[in-house]
């Protein structure tokens, strides 16, 4: 009896010893992320539909930010609450994100106060995020209350060369900061050419749709995790904007229409 009881807890042990040698290792993956912008971000809560996308593959996230409508770098700074933030905690990632338009009047302001972000991060030893932000769907309605002639026929002039002026403009400060770009408009721009049905933009042409900020949470994945998210969510709960944050909203994307983002953000077909 001693001797089968002997071989019994023996081949117990061997089957452990086994299963524990076959066992994947855990991924090591960057856990926390600090976002920093307007409304851009805060419109259908992007953090929220990135977290969903890294809980449906089992990667923890923790995400942090500090965001307000109609708030350029320069003011965040100012206020003083995101450097606060960025130094109270130990955030793998901290995500820049400036005024949708800053290309045309405040370049220089973006430059200065996006490398016055960076300092902060790097001393805290955060690796930094550009996101590159797409252009206008056209000229908002609300240039022409411009009173000013001449403001308004240079802001009309700049919203066809706002894709690529928005561009250059954060791989200047890329460069500046050894930052990496997010490159959510190019991904736009792709998605667009492949697909102009799938409506990216609200109707005021700025801010991003629910599918518009589903889209850009997947360039987000990809950046983090250095991977698209293998198991999609195509059904995604979030919150509505920074005015309501207590309201959510449902997001339902398609198949179809998920297959033609993944093919956006790679540039090959599934």
């Amino acid at each position: 009896m001693k001797y089968y009881l002997s071989t019994f807890l023996t081949v117990l042990l061997l089957i452990f010893g086994l299963l524990s040698c076959t066992q994947l290792p855990l991924e090591k993956t960057p856990s926390k992320i600090f976002f920093i912008g307007n409304s851009l971000t805060g419109n259908n809560y992007l953090p929220d539909v990135l977290q969903a996308f890294a809980r449906a593959n089992s990667k923890e996230l923790v995400i942090g930010s500090e965001l307000k409508n109609s708030t350029a770098l320069i003011e965040h700074w100012q206020r003083g609450i995101a450097r606060q933030k960025i130094i109270a905690e130990k955030w793998d990632f901290v995500v820049l994100q400036d005024s949708s338009a800053s290309a045309i009047d405040q370049a220089e302001k973006t430059l200065k106060y996006g490398k016055l972000f960076a300092n902060i991060a790097k001393q805290q030893n955060s690796r930094l995020l550009l996101f590159n932000t797409w252009a206008y769907n056209g000229i908002p309605g609300w240039v022409d209350s411009y009173e000013d002639e001449q403001e308004k026929a240079a802001f009309k002039a700049f919203v066809p060369q706002m894709y690529q002026e928005t561009n250059a403009l954060y791989a200047k400060l890329a460069q500046a900061v050894d930052g990496q770009v997010v490159p959510v408009a190019q991904a736009w721009r792709r998605l667009n050419q492949a697909a102009p049905h799938i409506a990216l933009h609200t109707p005021d042409k700025i801010h991003p749709s629910p599918q518009g900020t589903y889209f850009t949470a997947l360039v987000f994945y990809q950046a983090i995790f250095g991977e698209l998210p293998k198991n999609l969510p195509l059904t995604v709960i979030t919150r509505r904007n920074l005015k309501k944050m207590h309201e959510t909203i449902k997001v339902e994307i398609p198949r179809s229409t998920a297959d033609k983002m993944l093919t956006a953000i790679t540039g090959k077909p599934l």
